[in-house]
């Protein structure tokens, strides 16, 4: 019996390399679009827009004004989506029709960012990335934050303490966020729409370095994006 033979191998070596590179690119580029579809539902999750139920009878404005035009009647128990709050309204969308009702028609979620956004703004400047062991004004407003959203129960008292990690853990499995209990910059960004510090977690929390390669490793990195996919090898000289 004749042995198969991959196609590969009735090419010279140096076209057969570069059908081996081309494939490991077009292995590469097959991943970025995976990865970039993942990471754009991730987003989505993270910053949906929120549902509301309509409490009574409440007319859909063209304008934040009740004298202004009348896009839609709605009634008890309709669901509408929530943009923002502002001066006692609602800038919702129902339907095909995006306008506005006065907040006290409208019951929002328990941990609405929206309804509380105000509440929340009003607490001063964000707080900077923190983790569990760290004390003081920023953990303060973290806990006063959390609290309003009725993710934490504790006292305010400063202490980033187990039951504000759990706190920090919910919000972020509610918000799509990987969930450690960290309040790093994307989650304190989330919650006071801005992170103050600059630095992905707390001083205290530093992210664990890469480990370094050791002599006689290869080591192979891969960067995808949308429209480029770059890899880069590090092969060690032979002693």
């Amino acid at each position: 019996m004749v042995p198969k033979k991959n196609f590969l191998s009735f090419l010279s070596p140096h076209i057969k390399q570069v059908a081996e590179i081309a494939l490991i690119l077009f292995l590469c580029f097959i991943a970025s679009i995976f990865l970039s579809d993942f990471a754009f539902h991730n987003t989505s999750i993270a910053y949906a827009q929120e549902m509301g139920i309509v409490k009574s009878r409440a007319i859909l404005h063209e304008t934040a004004s009740k004298s202004s035009g009348s896009l839609a009647t709605l009634w008890s128990g309709d669901r509408v989506l929530l943009y923002s709050a502002e001066g006692g309204w609602y800038k919702v969308s129902y339907g095909n029709h995006t306008g506005y009702m006065m907040e006290e028609y409208i019951q929002p979620g328990s941990h609405s960012m929206i309804a509380n956004s105000a509440a929340i703004a009003s607490l001063g400047t964000a707080p900077g990335a923190m983790g569990i062991g760290d004390r003081g004004e920023d953990v303060s407003k973290l806990q006063q934050a959390l609290k309003l959203l009725d993710y934490f129960t504790g006292p305010v008292d400063g202490e980033y303490s187990h039951e504000t990690t759990a706190a920090v853990l919910h919000f972020q499995k509610d918000n799509g966020f990987v969930a450690n209990g960290v309040a790093d910059g994307d989650t304190v960004k989330a919650l006071f729409g801005s992170a103050g510090g600059g630095n992905a977690v707390s001083a205290n929390h530093p992210r664990p370095a890469a480990p370094a390669a050791s002599s006689g490793d290869i080591t192979v990195t891969a960067s995808f994006s949308v429209s480029s996919v770059s890899v880069f090898a590090d092969v060690p000289d032979p002693q």
